[in-house]
């Protein structure tokens, strides 16, 4: 688990350098046609809060 903290520099980090559209980019042949959260967004998130 992260502190809210260093959740936020988690999440700034992943967006800064690209990895976010990197694996966006990555998982768009498994998303369905109708999905609202981009999973490269949603996953550091989830990853800084203990997921």
């Amino acid at each position: 688990m992260v502190s809210q903290a260093g959740a936020v520099l988690l999440v700034e980090t992943v967006r800064k350098s690209g990895l976010d559209s990197a694996i966006s980019a990555a998982l768009t042949p498994w998303r369905k046609p109708r999905t609202v959260h981009d999973p490269g967004k949603v996953s550091p998130a989830y990853w800084s809060v203990g997921g």
